[in-house]
């Protein structure tokens, strides 16, 4: 079973086993009456696998986790160039709530957005331009990010982390990861819009 708002469309599966919802907005909380069970899928230690059919679904997804997270954590996105790790991130930082607009973060590295709800600040960090291109070399993520000055606490901030895998994980406990494949879906249509996001809880002391 397939559902569907609009012309927002996702397919949603976990390890709970599989279920359709409808993503009814780019912002998505828990109160809200059509996302109250996916929402809550999305909190630790949590995983689970989307299909998302249109952009506005892939910022849905966002939205509804950005709504769960809590100072301090680390959110890690894996995907080739223009599958859609700055789109998710625009919906994240809805759910989150809060201000300016989310574009790529490859010409200035990082980017910090302020909250608007009392929250966590949201920092935006392209990993492969901050660290460079030695996955393997010695780095300090935190001294990193302390060293461009971003005026916020990062143990207050939640840290999204493009092309981060195998160096942010060391800033937090906990950190998610969300893998977006776009070609499976361009392969089958080239036209389509669609991804296919996985997310994933760690625990570094698991």
């Amino acid at each position: 079973m397939l559902a569907t708002d609009g012309n927002i469309c996702c397919h949603y599966s976990c390890g709970w086993g599989r279920m359709s919802i409808a993503c009814c907005a780019v912002w998505v909380f828990a109160e809200a009456i059509h996302c109250t069970v996916m929402t809550s899928q999305f909190s630790y230690p949590h995983s689970g696998r989307l299909r998302c059919e249109t952009i506005a679904a892939t910022q849905s997804l966002g939205a509804a986790i950005g709504a769960t997270l809590c100072a301090g954590d680390v959110v890690i996105l894996d995907g080739p160039l223009g599958a859609g790790k700055t789109t998710f991130t625009q919906g994240l930082a809805e759910g989150m709530r809060v201000k300016g607009r989310v574009t790529s973060p490859t010409f200035v590295i990082a980017r910090l957005h302020r909250s608007i709800s009392n929250g966590p600040d949201l920092v935006h960090v392209d990993a492969y331009r901050l660290f460079g291109e030695d996955p393997d070399a010695a780095v300090d993520p935190l001294g990193s990010l302390d060293a461009l000055d971003l005026d916020t606490d990062l143990e207050q901030a939640v840290v999204v982390a493009e092309w981060g895998e195998g160096l942010m994980e060391q800033l937090a406990a906990r950190w998610m990861t969300i893998s977006i494949d776009r070609n499976t879906a361009v392969e089958e249509d080239p036209d389509s819009e669609a991804r296919i996001i996985s997310w994933r809880w760690h625990d570094a002391d698991r």
